[in-house]
């Protein structure tokens, strides 16, 4: 086999690979894209945490982040 035929063997591979991942993407491409909050969800969270003046702003933080990542796995699962 000449070089010119290797060459354009492995140029043949790798067209063939080229055609193949494009025709068959990898599993990553076809993951579910991903959503974020809208601005009414965030107004909602804010309302549901249901803030109080017993309430310290770290347990209004905590509480907003529970109703957060709650409402962002429910829009992505």
């Amino acid at each position: 086999m000449t070089e010119e035929d290797e060459e354009f063997e492995r140029i043949a591979k790798k067209r063939q690979y080229l055609i193949d991942y494009i025709m068959e993407p990898p599993l990553v491409s076809k993951q579910k894209e991903w959503v974020g909050l809208t601005k009414d969800d965030r107004v909602l969270i804010k309302h549901d945490a249901n803030f109080n003046q017993f309430m310290t702003a770290s347990e209004y933080a905590d509480r907003v982040q529970q109703l957060t990542e709650a409402r962002l796995k429910d829009l992505n699962t």
